[in-house]
């Protein structure tokens, strides 16, 4: 597996769907009154470690077409060994077709958008978040809660709809 698609797979996986998902969903039930806590830290994700994930998800994003285009096989053996002249004209010419058939373009497009209204709703609940936990106002806070869970979602699903391995065109 290319390092790309375990990047993306640890990112998506681990840090999101296994981390800052379940712990939105538990300080969602903190709010509802399900569970109770010593301390909201336990359940809250820090401002920093969303923003943090943010910015490596659009980075991994930027990356793709570089890293998981069948125009990088063309650094490895055996095509690496291609005459210098069809090196010039088949990788670019594979990537286009790649683009094309895949409809790359509208997947970047996509999830640049997810990952626009994720940092929306990123922005929306922690400025709700911007008082002393004793003053946290339960409707207010849950509104951008639950649109910052629901954006994650999406940015989630958008992220595993890239392929896991170089496609040929």
């Amino acid at each position: 597996m290319r390092a790309w698609a375990v990047w993306r797979g640890r990112l998506n996986h681990d840090r999101l769907r296994n981390g800052l998902l379940i712990r939105l969903a538990g300080f969602r039930k903190v709010l509802e009154g399900q569970i109770e806590v010593q301390d909201l830290d336990e359940v809250l994700p820090s401002q920093d470690e969303s923003t943090v994930l943010l910015t490596e998800i659009a980075y991994l994003v930027q990356k793709f077409p570089d890293e998981m285009s069948p125009r990088a096989l063309f650094e490895e053996a055996p095509l690496c060994h291609c005459d210098d002249l069809v090196r010039v004209w088949l990788p670019q010419a594979i990537h286009s077709v790649w683009m094309e058939k895949f409809q790359i373009a509208k997947l970047l497009s996509d999830t640049e958008i997810a990952i626009r209204d994720t940092r929306q709703a990123h922005e929306d609940f922690f400025d709700e978040l911007g008082v002393p936990p004793g003053q946290l106002r339960f409707p207010a806070v849950l509104r951008p809660l639950v649109t910052f869970q629901q954006q994650f979602s999406i940015l989630s699903a958008a992220i595993s709809r890239f392929p896991d391995r170089i496609l040929p065109p």
